[in-house]
């Protein structure tokens, strides 16, 4: 028997994946976010992603400026370079003042 896991959320699907098969936990995976990326032909370099469970953890990884939330799951909160909504908030006030 086949498995499929899902690169965004870790679903495991058992058996044969049908063509128009939608992940019932995330719904979405990072190819709508690159999708929308391409479409509004953004500069990935200066894209913002903010997520606090584990079917942001594709996107926080695409993304090159990566936030979160208090409440976030351990894994979010492991992402390299991952900075605490609170903190870069301060961080961008303090800018916005100077």
């Amino acid at each position: 028997m086949s498995k499929f896991v899902c690169s965004v959320c870790g679903y495991v699907h058992e058996g044969e994946l049908p063509e128009d098969f939608i992940c019932p936990i995330c719904q979405l995976g990072a190819e709508v976010f690159e999708e929308i990326i391409k479409r509004n032909n953004l500069n990935p370099q200066k894209v913002v992603y903010i997520g606090d469970d584990v079917n942001d953890l594709e996107c926080l990884n695409f993304a090159k400026y990566k936030i979160t939330v208090p409440h976030a799951v351990e894994k979010v909160k492991a992402v390299d370079d991952i900075q605490p909504l609170y903190s870069q908030f301060v961080s961008w006030a303090d800018e916005f003042r100077q």
